[in-house]
């Protein structure tokens, strides 16, 4: 698949940072290797199992609650067989983590705010695997503009992908893996 640049007004939609607060030391400076996945929002995903046996994702990400708060909790997994969910969990070790939606067209300025204010935690840098969804950059903008950026961050933890669905369509971590 060729690729061609686009022009950088890509880089002004939205873009989601994410953090994961595992309360150990922040990364080193530069590449880490790290590709982080939203799974669970559709059936045609595959398996969590799967996602994980693919190599490239080193955090899956299950949250998916619709209903939360007051002791009443729903997981939605969007047709998954929720019976065979839990052996996946224990079979990749997966691990959740906190986003921030209010990252918009100063995304520069909201990522050094982030990664200054929380020093201990790996810091993710999220977007969309889809060009149909509002937030998605070229990869080779992204490999441009973007990532020499975020790994200036000592706290910078890898990329994160919205969502595996997705990802599996458009093949987005096959490039991103190699520069997260």
């Amino acid at each position: 698949m060729a690729l061609t640049r686009r022009r950088p007004a890509s880089l002004l939609l939205l873009l989601l940072a994410a953090t994961l607060l595992a309360g150990r030391p922040a990364a080193a400076t530069g590449k880490t290797g790290n590709v982080v996945v939203f799974w669970g929002r559709n059936k045609d995903e595959g398996s969590l199992r799967e996602a994980c046996d693919t190599g490239t994702y080193t955090i899956a990400v299950i949250s998916f609650l619709d209903v939360f708060g007051r002791g009443k909790y729903h997981l939605d997994l969007s047709g998954h067989d929720v019976s065979a969910v839990g052996a996946d969990i224990k079979y990749c070790h997966s691990k959740k983590f906190f986003d921030y939606p209010q990252c918009a067209a100063n995304w520069q300025q909201e990522w050094d705010r982030w990664t200054a204010e929380q020093p201990g935690a790996q810091i993710y840098f999220g977007l969309p695997a889809s060009e149909k969804t509002v937030g998605y950059v070229h990869p080779l903008d992204l490999y441009y503009d973007i990532i020499p950026v975020v790994q200036k961050a000592a706290n910078y933890g890898g990329i994160m992908v919205w969502d595996r669905y997705e990802d599996k369509r458009t093949g987005f971590s096959s490039f991103v893996i190699n520069w997260a």
